[in-house]
């Protein structure tokens, strides 16, 4: 009964708090217990900057939805996180504010020429569920929201384009940008941990097409482990979830470089025995598309008792 107390008193507090931030310019939080609280980290008396001010309260704001004990708390917090986000995005100077200390939060991620910004985090919903949020907003104001799917997909992801806001979401931590014949291309290097049975790391690419969507996904890839054709639309890597794996650009060898997967069982299939073996492949732009290169970095074999001596990149992740 205390329970389902608390339950509604949450609820009612979240009713209250949404007619709040609909009416008055300035975000508050209205407790349980009734007490109104602003959402800022700092004192508001102090900042003079718009931006600044948004800004301070988004940080705000990420810290509820990723530290708050209480799911439902956590999903407040990212419910009225976009909703500020969304008041942010329309003020004047935005895409060229650096939100220093949001992107500690949150990853922002822009493109060289300036052309937009990818705001981009994750949230723990119940029963473990990672849940990924994203937006894309170009220079001239236009918006893109990233609905993820990525747990609706059963099967065929690696050959998936997607557009309309559809996505397969992903904490993105890195982009690497191509110009193609027929355009630009930014392939977005991320982690998806929504499974329950194993995790991924994964490169995926984004373009605007000729209708000038927001799409991801084009056979930029060769796996030559893919049965059939070979050609896919994002390169994905999944590994047993008490694994870690490194993915990242060395810009020293010019590629790609992340561990090699092998099965514990023989069964690449199966993707909760795959984890990696000591050894390291990469991704090499050529042609136009991506190749992969077994053994891309040397790691000298040891013998027992002898420490470790690899030339494996440091800035991998």
């Amino acid at each position: 009964m205390k329970k389902i107390l608390t339950i509604i008193i949450i609820l009612l507090a979240n009713v209250v708090a949404k007619a709040q931030l609909d009416s008055m310019e300035t975000e508050v939080e209205i407790q349980p217990n009734g007490v109104e609280r602003r959402w800022h980290v700092d004192d508001v008396s102090t900042i003079t900057n718009q931006l600044k001010l948004h800004e301070d309260s988004l940080v705000f704001l990420a810290d509820s939805m990723y530290e708050s004990e209480d799911v439902m708390a956590r999903e407040a917090g990212n419910y009225y996180f976009i909703k500020v986000l969304k008041n942010t995005l329309k003020l004047n100077g935005c895409n060229t504010y650096a939100f220093e200390n949001l992107n500690k939060k949150v990853n922002i991620i822009t493109s060289s020429d300036n052309s937009f910004r990818i705001y981009n985090w994750e949230i723990l919903r119940a029963n473990n569920e990672h849940r990924y949020y994203g937006v894309i907003v170009k220079q001239n104001g236009k918006i893109y929201p990233l609905i993820d799917i990525s747990s609706k997909i059963m099967s065929g992801e690696e050959d998936s384009v997607l557009t309309g806001g559809r996505w397969y979401g992903a904490s993105y931590y890195k982009m690497i940008e191509k110009k193609g014949v027929s355009g630009d291309y930014y392939f977005l290097l991320g982690f998806n941990g929504n499974n329950i049975n194993y995790n991924i790391k994964l490169m995926d690419v984004l373009f605007f097409n000729q209708k000038d969507e927001a799409t991801f996904g084009r056979g930029f890839f060769m796996n030559p482990n893919k049965k059939g054709n070979p050609l896919c639309s994002r390169y994905i890597l999944y590994y047993q979830k008490d694994s870690r794996i490194t993915m990242n650009l060395d810009e020293e060898l010019n590629m790609i470089i992340h561990d090699h997967l092998e099965s514990s069982t023989g069964d690449p299939a199966k993707r909760t025995t795959l984890a990696p073996d000591g050894t390291y492949d990469g991704l090499v732009w050529r042609g136009g598309g991506w190749q992969i290169k077994p053994n891309a970095v040397h790691v000298d074999p040891l013998s027992d008792g002898q420490a470790p001596n690899t030339q494996v990149p440091t800035n991998t992740k």
